[in-house]
């Protein structure tokens, strides 16, 4: 059982036989942020993290099974916990697993504001122009999401979000958030406090 708030026993997703789960921190290289309860007579193999990233060079579909992991606990964990299977399955295929060295911009002001990010491991900072200059006014580390502004507004980036460090996230489509937005009142909720938190701050992208 994965408690995604220990003070609040309803946001809890159970996990089954054949289940793996740690591969998000284990990108990251953070602290655990779930806790994790074992059931009645559970038994665990554990797998160290220098293991796990060796067996990924060189077997491709271990690398493919931790994407596709990434891509339903980035929605299911930190987007929406009520996400029905059915619907998780639409989305992971409206999704992809992103990779960015130090520096690159996962968008830049002006694009097209057509997905949102999830950062999966690495941190991001968003700027403004200034003189021809980048100014950071935010910075964005692993397990939060940015560019849901204008996806929810229907607008281009206002800002640029570029890379501290090596970075992988999970980009989800416009069009597949906001269909989840539709059938999830609490998340449209959510959306639109965390862009009016930015908004209120200047920190809107």
């Amino acid at each position: 059982m994965v408690h995604l708030k220990p003070q609040d026993s309803d946001l809890a997703i159970p996990l089954k036989e054949g289940d793996f789960f740690g591969e998000t921190e284990l990108v990251s290289g953070r602290c655990r942020n779930v806790t994790v309860i074992a059931g009645q007579n559970c038994i665990l193999v554990e797998t160290p993290r220098h293991a796990i990233r060796k067996l990924t060079n060189y077997v491709e579909s271990v690398g493919l099974a931790l994407n596709e992991a990434a891509i339903k606990r980035a929605i299911q964990w930190y987007l929406a916990p009520e996400v029905t299977e059915n619907e998780l399955a639409l989305l992971v295929a409206a999704c992809q697993c992103k990779s960015y060295a130090q520096g690159d911009a996962l968008f830049q002001k002006g694009d097209s504001g057509d997905s949102i990010h999830f950062i999966r491991g690495g941190s991001v900072t968003v700027s403004h122009d200034s003189d021809g200059q980048e100014l950071a006014y935010r910075f964005i580390t692993s397990g939060d999401y940015l560019g849901e502004w204008a996806v929810l507004t229907d607008s281009k980036r206002i800002a640029t979000a570029r890379t501290t460090s090596a970075t992988e996230t999970v980009e989800i489509q416009g069009t597949a958030f906001k269909t989840l937005l539709k059938t999830h009142p609490g998340l449209r909720r959510h959306a639109h406090l965390n862009c009016g938190m930015a908004f209120a701050n200047d920190n809107i992208i």
